[in-house]
């Protein structure tokens, strides 16, 4: 209406937002105060359209917290994100890339966060503004925050010292199609990256042109969008040392900065131990008659008693032994949990997804993601989730990918890690070990993450399995910091 004749559409919103300004209907409110905003961008009034678009957003936020049911609460802020991407382009083309970025982090994850500083107990405080962000990165890490737009991809470098913002041209169609042909050779193939064309011009947008803009960084905390969170970040090539992306940086991903920020400072309050109790958990004994489509995992009943003999305080439990119970009590008993068997993902009903763990008396041993949420306490540091397809999940524009690792982080355990995708239970076995020996050297988790994928690249045989065998193993939230003090066994 507004393209057609901005000047009687301004009018005529007027008007209706008069009617509904004393009013609940925020939702209402908030789209004829965007359309509003849009009729004075065709009429080029920036100033204008951005007070209502302001407007807009507050009617959206308010309206948001009135919704009780978290799932109802994420799908409800995607149906209004264009305002809030609306917002983040005119502050772009005002050449604000500080407030851009601020308007972009208050459309991400809102769920996530609130969950998250209500599981500590802190009061829920504003969302922190780009320069406060800042302050909390060391000087050689940096934020890497993706936008992508119907027509555009925006990628925020978020360092101590600077704020830069790079701007592509893309359809989200076009970038889609890339990346779920780069997933394909990730899963498929162990060398065809390097010779395919379409994951080169994937790398040099997701990455390519940023790269000046990172030199000199040792961590990069990546912050991915839409189509992007499906991407193994480990192994997007770096064009610039035609290597791994993984072989340049420590690699670690979030749902905004400010859960970044906020698991950081977790993560830094909690007591670092000389030796970190752990528990790990292999191949439950679950219910064969329920779940009749799952096998047992014996590599998984191996990887628990190889990585528990690695500490010096661990708590073995297999077989018939991993119950519901067992495992949420090690929650909040452990600094770190291991679990290696199996977690089912339920895209449709994400709070449906479970992990799969031994029936005891009325138990059914089924796991479910609404079950982790609130309902611990943890006391973890870490927890690692050895299974297949524990980061996948129903993906909320805004808020993310509603996965079985999102509910730990939600209850306040400050990092994940996790696959993307399928997993060979023997690689996995042989990869966490890895994983664990760098831990106890004294490695953060991101670290450690990273030289066990490191490990892997460097093996002389290329029948170590496909790049997912290592790359779709992710850290989500901080890992920054080391688990121990005096264990370096």
């Amino acid at each position: 209406m507004q393209q057609k004749n901005p000047s009687s559409s301004l009018s005529q919103l007027a008007a209706a937002i008069q009617i509904y300004e004393n009013t609940a209907y925020y939702q209402q409110l908030a789209l004829l105060y965007a359309d509003r905003a849009r009729a004075y961008l065709a009429l080029g009034q920036p100033l204008a359209a951005e007070s209502d678009f302001r407007r807009a957003i507050q009617m959206v936020q308010k309206q948001r917290k009135a919704v009780v049911d978290e799932i109802l609460r994420a799908a409800y802020l995607e149906e209004f994100k264009n305002i809030f991407e609306d917002m983040v382009m005119l502050q772009i083309r005002l050449g604000r890339k500080d407030l851009a970025l601020d308007y972009a982090e208050s459309s991400r994850s809102q769920v996530l966060r609130e969950l998250m500083m209500a599981s500590d107990g802190s009061m829920e405080g504003p969302i922190l503004k780009s320069p406060e962000i800042q302050k909390h990165l060391s000087k050689d890490s940096a934020i890497i925050e993706y936008l992508v737009l119907p027509q555009a991809l925006l990628v925020w470098i978020i360092r101590q010292d600077a704020l830069y913002v790079v701007e592509t041209e893309i359809s989200s169609e076009s970038l889609s199609k890339l990346v779920g042909h780069f997933n394909g050779l990730v899963v498929r193939d162990s060398i065809s990256p390097w010779r395919d064309e379409s994951a080169r011009l994937l790398s040099d947008l997701v990455i390519g042109k940023i790269l000046p803009l990172i030199r000199g960084m040792r961590r990069l905390v990546v912050i991915p969008d839409r189509a992007l969170e499906e991407i193994p970040f480990a192994a997007i090539l770096d064009r610039a040392t035609e290597k791994y992306l993984v072989q340049s940086y420590e690699i670690n991903l979030c749902y905004s900065a400010n859960i970044y920020v906020h698991a950081l400072e977790l993560e830094r309050a909690m007591t670092v131990k000389s030796a970190p109790d752990v528990m790990v958990m292999g191949d439950p004994a679950f219910d064969s008659s329920i779940l009749h489509d799952l096998p047992r995992l014996p590599y998984a009943e191996s990887e628990a008693k190889s990585v528990a003999r690695l500490y010096s305080s661990s708590h073995l439990v297999l077989g018939e032994q991993a119950t519901r119970k067992v495992f949420s009590e090690g929650l909040s008993r452990f600094d770190v949990m291991h679990f290696a068997g199996h977690a089912i993902n339920n895209p449709t009903a994400p709070l449906a997804s479970f992990l799969a763990l031994a029936p005891r008396g009325n138990d059914s041993g089924v796991l479910y993601a609404r079950d982790l949420y609130m309902t611990i306490k943890p006391r973890a540091h870490l927890v690692i989730l050895s299974t297949c397809s524990s980061l996948a999940g129903r993906r909320y524009t805004g808020e993310g990918v509603v996965s079985l690792a999102r509910p730990f982080l939600a209850s306040g355990v400050p990092a994940v890690v996790a696959s993307l995708g399928n997993v060979d239970d023997k690689l996995a076995a042989r990869f966490f070990v890895s994983f664990h020996r760098y831990l106890l050297s004294g490695l953060d988790a991101v670290a450690a993450l990273r030289q066990a994928q490191l490990d892997e690249i460097n093996r002389a045989s290329s029948a170590n399995g496909p790049l997912a065998s290592w790359a779709d193993f992710e850290l989500i939230g901080s890992g920054s910091v080391s688990l121990l003090q005096g264990d370096r066994r």
